[in-house]
């Protein structure tokens, strides 16, 4: 009997030491979404930078910037840019909103077929609109149901629920620690906190890949690679604030060998021509990780919009707080450029945005879905 109660015993305390992990695992989890809530309702400024990545499959990269200010849970100002060109002004101001396009390039991603003519033409003619009662929801409310990417400056400025559902996504988080025995330094993406800043850095760890067959037992798009299995993500606390977050959605190093055979596996199930030409593409580049990264990226999103699912979008972000807690302001534009007319109607135009979400799963045809940057400015590093 001593043997059964040797190993029962065993087994109780890795019972309770799983549990003891779990609970730290959530406890850290809590924690960082408390800093994270903590910094998205203080005044300051920010700035926000998307970058996607060009390809012989994907040639559209590019990127985008934000820079802002909050002033408070309903008055924001921002300056949107495409790839060093000035794009785009908002302001909100309680019920308030102002629009100014610099580019008006970018007027058919925001104005659909539903837009006030009148107010299309004073925004073609680069003036200031404002809606004294058409100010968009942002935050939280800016979340659902929204294809990432589309809009900058409504990403930006729901950045922090963004990083909090992530943060309720992933496997775990750590503080980050580079005597842990499993970092690897030419794998990390994002710089270390310099000794004596004061900051703190903490990991937000990937899922792990499904298996490719997994809807064959029953479980239907539990199969489907989610964004969670490609996210790293670095979040900088400074004295109990957020000061910068890192992220990269990405398939490198171990993860690449994972996603090719996650993508065979599929073609393998598919058995039809298409799937015999993704297969021969794969292995013409099997020899350039860059390229390679690039089908097997595309392949997947063609696999989730087939079923219903949005496209992941592949990008390196990063999003860098300042000033907070002090008094800034975002102030309704005033002079003589400045109009009144209707923006109940602006927005991402619906059109466009299925035509992103083709784009994603490999078909560039339709509307084009460039959008617009600031230029260039001196970049916050991590202290």
């Amino acid at each position: 009997m001593r043997p059964r109660r040797a190993v029962a015993a065993l087994l109780a305390v890795a019972v309770v030491a799983t549990g003891s992990a779990c609970a730290k695992r959530n406890e850290d989890k809590e924690y960082l979404i408390k800093v994270l809530d903590k910094s998205a309702h203080t005044s300051g400024v920010f700035r926000y930078n998307d970058e996607t990545p060009k390809s012989r499959f994907l040639p559209n990269g590019s990127v985008a910037t934000v820079r802002g200010l909050i002033e408070d849970d309903f008055r924001y100002k921002a300056r949107l840019s495409v790839d060093g060109g000035d794009a785009l002004d908002e302001i909100v101001a309680d019920d308030s909103f102002a629009v100014r396009f610099l580019d008006p390039a970018g007027l058919p991603l925001f104005t659909g077929a539903g837009f006030d003519p009148a107010t299309r033409a004073l925004l073609a003619a680069k003036y200031w609109v404002e809606d004294p009662f058409g100010a968009p929801p942002i935050g939280d409310a800016a979340v659902a149901d929204r294809l990432l990417g589309l809009d900058p400056i409504v990403d930006s400025l729901s950045v922090i629920p963004y990083i909090q559902d992530a943060i309720s996504q992933s496997a775990a988080v750590e503080k980050f620690n580079e005597e842990q025995i499993d970092y690897r330094p030419a794998e990390d993406p994002f710089p270390r906190p310099a000794k004596g800043s004061g900051v703190e850095r903490w990991d937000v760890k990937p899922t792990q890949i499904p298996r490719a067959d997994a809807a064959e037992t029953g479980n239907g798009n539990v199969s489907l690679a989610p964004a969670s299995v490609f996210r790293k993500l670095a979040i900088y606390i400074k004295d109990d604030r957020v000061v910068q977050i890192r992220e990269q959605l990405a398939a490198r190093f171990d993860l690449l060998d994972k996603l090719r055979n996650y993508i065979e596996r599929y073609l393998e199930k598919l058995d039809d021509t298409t799937a015999q030409s993704a297969a021969s593409q794969i292995r013409e580049v099997e020899n350039d990780p860059v390229q390679l990264e690039a089908i097997l990226n595309l392949a997947l999103n063609q696999i989730r919009v087939t079923a219903g699912e949005t496209p992941i979008r592949f990008r390196s972000m990063r999003f860098e707080l300042s000033r907070q807690g002090e008094k800034v302001r975002a102030e309704l534009p005033t002079g003589t450029d400045v109009r009144r007319g209707s923006l109940a109607a602006f927005g991402v135009n619906k059109a466009i945005a299925e035509a992103a979400v083709n784009a994603a799963a490999g078909d560039e045809s339709g509307v084009s879905t460039t959008t617009t940057t600031l230029p260039e400015t001196t970049t916050t590093t991590v202290p």
